[in-house]
C-alpha cells in the first residue's frame, strides 16, 4: 500500500511538472519579442530559487560583442539595473561571459582569485558581493547566440546547481534565434522607412527651391533646412 501510494504521488508530481512544461512551451512558441522572451526565461530562472541574479547577454550584428539584453540583480541593486542594458562587452576582453561564449562551455569563478580575473569579471564580484559566477553558453546547433550568466552572493555554485538550468534552456534557444533575427528585421525596416522619409523630404526641398524665383527666399529656404537638421 504505501509502495502503490508513493508511486501515485510520484506520478502525479511528473504530470503536473509536464502539465507546467507544456504551458511554457506554448509561451515561448507565441513570443517572438526579445525582450519579453528574455524575461520569461530570467522568470524562470529565478523560480528554482538557485541564484540571486542573472544576465543574458547577445552577439551582435557583426558578432564582434556580447551586449546585455536582459538583467536582474538583487533588490539592493535594482535601481542600477538598466545602465547595464545594452552595454557591450567586446569578444577579445577576456571576460567570463564572452570566453563561456567563444568556447562553448560553461565557466565557474569563484571570489577567491578575482584579482586574475578580466576588469569586467572583476567589477561585477566587487559591485554586486559576488560569491561565485557560472556563466552558460548560449547556442543554438551551430549558432552562438550568446551566454547567460547566473550568481550567488551567499554560495559558491557547483555544477549540481546547473542541472536545472541545462534542462531550461534548450527550450528557449530556437526562438531566442528567432526573436534575434525578427528584431534586426524590425531594425532594418525602420532603417529603410528613415531613409525613405529622409528622401521625400529632401525630393520635397528641391521642388520648393526650383519653384523659386527670388535668391532672397531660396537662401531663406536653405537657412530653414539647416536648422530643421
Amino acid at each position: 500500500h504505501i509502495v502503490s501510494e508513493r508511486r501515485r504521488e510520484d506520478l502525479e508530481k511528473l504530470r503536473i511538472e509536464q502539465e507546467s512544461t507544456i504551458r511554457l512551451v506554448r509561451q515561448i512558441s507565441t513570443t517572438i519579442e526579445l525582450e519579453p522572451l528574455l524575461a520569461i526565461l530570467g522568470k524562470e530562472l529565478m523560480k528554482l530559487k538557485l541564484f540571486d541574479g542573472y544576465m543574458i547577454a547577445l552577439a551582435d550584428t557583426n558578432e564582434m560583442n556580447l551586449v546585455c539584453e536582459a538583467i536582474s540583480l538583487p533588490d539592493e541593486y535594482y535601481g542600477i539595473e538598466r545602465t547595464y542594458l545594452k552595454f557591450a562587452y567586446p569578444l577579445n576582453c577576456g571576460d567570463v561571459m564572452t570566453m563561456s561564449y567563444s568556447s562553448g562551455e560553461s565557466i565557474f569563478y569563484g571570489n577567491e582569485n578575482i584579482d586574475e580575473y578580466a576588469d569586467t569579471t572583476r567589477h561585477l564580484f566587487k559591485a554586486w558581493k559576488l560569491k561565485s559566477i557560472v556563466a552558460i553558453p548560449l547556442k543554438h546547433l551551430d549558432t552562438k547566440l550568446g551566454s547567460l550568466v547566473v550568481f550567488s552572493q551567499s554560495k559558491r555554485l557547483e555544477s549540481s546547481c546547473l542541472e536545472p538550468v541545462i534542462s531550461l534552456i534548450p527550450l528557449f534557444l530556437e526562438q531566442i534565434k528567432n526573436a534575434i533575427f525578427y528584431s534586426r528585421l524590425k531594425a532594418e525596416e525602420k532603417e529603410i522607412n528613415n531613409a525613405s522619409e529622409l528622401n521625400q523630404k529632401f525630393l520635397q526641398f528641391v521642388s520648393d527651391v526650383n519653384n523659386l524665383s527670388s535668391i532672397d527666399l531660396i537662401y531663406q529656404l536653405f537657412s530653414e533646412e539647416f536648422l530643421r537638421r
